[in-house]
């Protein structure tokens, strides 16, 4: 969060479709978001090319579960569970294949667990971006049948 008194409370997002730090032809965004939730910037881009690639950190995905969700088994050979954890109702869920092409947008209760099937789909990594409220957050998982 950015914040000064003059400014007021501000939420900067970061997207990047695979999750690679931001290399590689993938579609990307920044935004800002002021105190309302309104996006005041809003940057959509692809990264052709980078010289830095940033890994995944070990425990760092759970210590930033803002959203409140969890998800297995992972790797999975078909469902994936989705168990909420927050006082919102409803939560989106887009999942997006390696070339960063949505494949799945749901709507969803936030109430107890949910499953989405992915017996329809190749084998492969998938990025499921999971938005609850103001928050989001984007899981790597792995099929593997």
């Amino acid at each position: 969060m950015l914040s000064s008194p003059e400014m007021g409370c501000y939420k900067v997002e970061a997207f990047d479709a695979y999750g690679d730090g931001l290399t590689g032809n993938a579609q990307s965004y920044f935004r800002v978001r002021n105190s309302n939730s309104q996006v005041v910037i809003d940057v959509d881009f692809v990264c052709e090319s980078s010289n830095t690639m940033v890994n995944d950190a070990v425990g760092v995905s759970e210590a930033a579960n803002t959203v409140g969700v969890e998800l297995y088994p992972n790797p999975t050979n078909g469902n994936v569970n989705l168990a909420f954890n927050t006082a919102e109702s409803k939560v989106n869920v887009d999942v997006y294949n390696v070339l960063g092409e949505r494949i799945m947008s749901r709507t969803m209760n936030s109430n107890g667990v949910q499953t989405i099937d992915m017996s329809g789909m190749n084998n492969g990594l998938y990025y499921f971006n999971i938005t609850v409220g103001d928050n989001s957050t984007t899981r790597k998982v792995t099929l593997n049948r």
